[in-house]
């Protein structure tokens, strides 16, 4: 990541996608999620 920016924005975007718990997401400096974001709800599957 730190060689490589277009690697580092790309996870970077894949965990803001996926992290979508309060307390995982501080984990990785992420603000909340707003209470009316979907992926609160429905969260992006595994694959």
């Amino acid at each position: 990541m730190l060689f490589d920016g277009r690697y580092a924005q790309a996870l970077r975007a894949l965990i803001d996608e996926y992290v979508t718990r309060d307390q995982d997401r501080a984990l990785f400096d992420l603000p909340p999620l707003p209470d009316d974001d979907q992926r609160r709800v429905n969260p992006p599957r595994a694959y």
